[in-house]
């Protein structure tokens, strides 16, 4: 599976590339240290916006029962707008979907920073 991590949706047109995560580095989707090895290759600024954006995930979670959310939710929701396919790719089966809302609920169930 190959797919891209736009971050912020529209924002691919200000950015040299989108950042693609290669079949290789999707091996190492189901391991915490291969999720942050994966996140550490990308620029920068693109780092600094998921850094942020897992952050304020955690904070949507510090209060689940107000808003009656919880770390499936969200994972599902953001692992797929996080990480999509490539645009030459098919549609993404429900295992790649699936493998999008583990890699994200790692970071949100991770106790250190991204």
């Amino acid at each position: 599976m190959s797919v891209t991590i736009p971050l912020i949706r529209g924002s691919e047109s200000s950015l040299s590339a989108p950042q693609q995560i290669g079949k290789s580095e999707a091996k190492c989707q189901n391991c915490r240290i291969g999720a942050s090895h994966i996140i550490s290759m990308l620029p920068l600024h693109h780092k600094n916006v998921f850094n942020y954006l897992i952050s304020f995930l955690r904070g949507l979670l510090n209060n689940a029962l107000q808003n009656h959310l919880d770390v499936n939710i969200l994972a599902s929701i953001f692992g797929n707008l996080l990480l999509r396919p490539l645009p030459d790719h098919s549609t993404p089966s429900n295992l790649d979907k699936r493998k999008c809302q583990e890699f994200i609920q790692q970071f949100l169930v991770a106790t250190e920073s991204p």
